[in-house]
């Protein structure tokens, strides 16, 4: 007995769409607990316990106007580091989940599925079989190292540099490509 996928499901027509539904089970499958996890760690100081994400202007202040130096100590709550993105994100999933921590673990697995996105999309671009791309993106989700991104609230960090070195490579590729150097 041959089985075949759904056409809507097969690489060769919508490799895309194809990648997107089996990384989202994957995804559900592996992280279903995380939503339901509560914060830890880290998490406590730099969420919980953090003043500065409590309301707009304490994060503008602290974040923004007044950040801490790079040349003093960074001992202390997890609002000494400089990390502007990191907290700002953290500042609007607070603003739109409260200290719900099931909602930032959501926004970490959505993080996390993106950059499992882009791993595809960067080895499409490279002129990667689709299966071949699919793969490398399936085993990159799947690695057991990611798991910080989304156990761990405060690993965010980590998805999120990820996210911004995939889109430069993606971006340095196009123009590669667009301009004919390679």
């Amino acid at each position: 007995m041959d089985l075949k996928l759904p056409s809507a499901l097969s690489f060769d027509k919508n490799p895309w769409r194809t990648f997107l539904i089996f990384s989202t089970v994957l995804m559900l499958v592996l992280y279903w607990q995380a939503f339901s996890s509560p914060f830890v760690y880290d998490d406590l100081d730099q969420i919980v316990h953090n003043p500065n994400l409590d309301v707009w202007s304490n994060f503008v202040h602290r974040f923004l106007l007044r950040p801490v130096s790079l040349n003093t100590s960074f001992l202390g709550y997890g609002g000494s580091t400089y990390r502007p993105l990191f907290w700002l994100s953290l500042f609007v999933d607070r603003a739109i989940w409260g200290l719900n921590p099931s909602g930032f673990h959501a926004t970490n697995v959505l993080l996390h599925l993106l950059n499992g996105n882009l791993v595809f999309a960067l080895f499409r671009r490279l002129k990667a079989p689709a299966a071949s791309a699919a793969a490398v993106g399936l085993l990159w989700l799947s690695l057991p190292i990611n798991t910080e991104v989304v156990a761990w609230v405060s690993g965010r960090a980590y998805v999120l540099c990820t996210f911004f070195m995939l889109l430069c490579l993606l971006s340095t590729l196009a123009y590669i490509q667009r301009a004919g150097v390679a």
